[in-house]
C-alpha cells in the first residue's frame, strides 16, 4: 500500500462503517488507522460464557499454541446480526468448537473486508481469566486479528 491516497481511502471507508455502528468518529478513525497501519488487532472474543464454552476454554488451556488454529466464519443468517463473525477454534488432531463471536462493531468492518476480497485471518493469543478459589471468574479468549 504505497499510495497515500489509497491508504486514506481505506482508512476512511473502515472508519465510516465503524461510525455507523455507534462508535464515535475519533474511536472509528483510531481503530481504522490501527487496522491499516499494523494490520493486526488484539480482540476479546464475545459470548464465551454461553453453553459449554467455559468448559471448552478450560480444556483449551492444556494445549500449546502451535496446536491451536483460529477460523473466522461469517454468519449472515444470524438473527441478531447479519454481519456476525463466528470464532471457531480447532485443536489439531482433536476437533473444533464454536467459542463465540467478534464484537458487533468490529464484525461489521470485517464482513465488508471479507466481501471485498481482503484476506482476514486470526491466530490464538491466550485463554485469560479462569476460576480462582472463592471467586467466580470466567475464562475469556483473546485472538489476534490479521488483515492483509
Amino acid at each position: 500500500m504505497s499510495n497515500i491516497s489509497e491508504v486514506r481511502k481505506r482508512v476512511m471507508t473502515i472508519a465510516n462503517k465503524l461510525k455507523k455502528t455507534g462508535s464515535s468518529l475519533s474511536e472509528s478513525l483510531k481503530l481504522a488507522w490501527h487496522l491499516i497501519k499494523k494490520q493486526t488487532l488484539s480482540l476479546n472474543v464475545k459470548g464465551t460464557s454461553f453453553g459449554k464454552r467455559q468448559q471448552a476454554l478450560s480444556h483449551l488451556t492444556h494445549y500449546s499454541k502451535d496446536k491451536i488454529e483460529v477460523h473466522l466464519v461469517r454468519e449472515p443468517k444470524n438473527s441478531f446480526d447479519a454481519d456476525a463473525v463466528v470464532v471457531i477454534i480447532r485443536v489439531v488432531g482433536k476437533g473444533s468448537y464454536k467459542f463465540g463471536y467478534i464484537s458487533k462493531n468490529i464484525s461489521k468492518v470485517i464482513s465488508i473486508l471479507i466481501e471485498k476480497g481482503h484476506l482476514v485471518s486470526a491466530e490464538f493469543a491466550a485463554v485469560v481469566g479462569g476460576p480462582l478459589k472463592n471467586m467466580n471468574l470466567s475464562y475469556g479468549l483473546k485472538i489476534n486479528l490479521k488483515i492483509a
